[in-house]
């Protein structure tokens, strides 16, 4: 009866061996497209444009605010960059 008892259990010890790294291989998979960019507006002539430290381009609306009044102006805006001024 040792003999047996043995060789029941060698079997699926062996099976399971050969298995695992089958188990743990992950399937190949195609990378995500990378993220296209979205076409930026342009500011307008003379905005206050200001550059941020990642790189991108932001418009702040001048809002004129009668006297004793508080004023919401809109959030900033992504724009396009504007060109390098070639007179700095």
């Amino acid at each position: 009866m040792r003999r047996r008892t043995r060789g029941s259990l060698a079997a699926p010890f062996v099976l399971t061996v050969m298995l695992s790294p089958l188990a743990g291989a992950t399937p190949t998979v195609n990378p995500p497209p990378p993220p296209q960019k979205k076409k930026l507006p342009k500011a307008p002539d003379g905005a206050n444009v200001f550059r941020r430290d990642d790189g991108t381009c932001w418009y702040v609306q001048n809002v004129q605010c009668p006297p004793n009044v508080n004023c919401n102006p809109p959030p900033p805006m992504q724009v396009e960059c504007p060109p390098p001024d070639p007179k700095k």
